[in-house]
């Protein structure tokens, strides 16, 4: 997946995330469609240079491979190469999960 987010360069502090696999079955219970598309988590794959402030570059503080948490209704749907990719700003994300 990586080589198909390279088409996609996120600019100041977007950043790109490829969503975890939701499962369509939790034990016996079914999980429904609105369900299934609402994926909390998932990898960065590409992080913009960070956001201006002041007339200096603030940092981002997630990074490409950084597995992270946040708003599923923040993100914008982005198709590349027939794959569903996920496009916030870096303030939309609520945490980093450290291994």
């Amino acid at each position: 997946m990586t080589s198909n987010c390279q088409k996609l360069i996120p600019i100041n502090d977007r950043v790109i995330i490829e969503p975890a696999p939701q499962p369509e079955k939790i034990g016996s219970i079914l999980l429904p469609d609105m369900a299934k598309e609402k994926p909390e988590h998932g990898r960065v794959l590409a992080a913009g240079p960070g956001r201006f402030e002041h007339g200096a570059r603030v940092p981002m503080q997630v990074a490409v491979g950084d597995q992270v948490v946040f708003n599923f209704y923040s993100a914008a749907k982005v198709n590349v190469d027939g794959h569903e990719l996920l496009m916030l700003h870096e303030h939309e994300i609520m945490a980093i999960i450290k291994p």
